[in-house]
């Protein structure tokens, strides 16, 4: 049997912080794992199916990532899609998948 702890998915959020009609920018906050790296994936795609102009997402909160997050943004990413402050190693991964283009400095 499982305990509660065990069962728990670690929360995040992707906050607007700020929108004009050329730029949406998004704040996310927390951890992605693999528990939770689908619902991360189906935000990500709500999103840039709602909005038709770039949007930025600032990873600065974002806590903990791993190689679910490469996956993620490979399989989603756009040319609308851009991501600022994320941590090297994953910025890293990013650039040597050819997403370097879609990672802000």
């Amino acid at each position: 049997m499982q305990s509660w702890t065990e069962t728990l998915i670690p929360l995040f959020r992707m906050r607007k912080v700020f929108e004009n009609e050329q730029l949406t920018l998004f704040k996310i906050e927390g951890a992605l794992t693999t528990q939770n790296a689908e619902l991360w994936e189906e935000e990500f795609a709500l999103i840039m199916q709602r909005l038709d102009h770039p949007v930025i997402f600032d990873c600065a909160s974002l806590r903990t990532t791993n190689h679910a997050l490469t996956a993620i943004l490979q399989h989603l990413m756009s040319d609308k899609m851009f991501f600022l402050n994320l941590s090297t190693p994953v910025r890293n991964m990013l650039r040597s998948a050819g997403l370097g283009a879609n990672v802000l400095d």
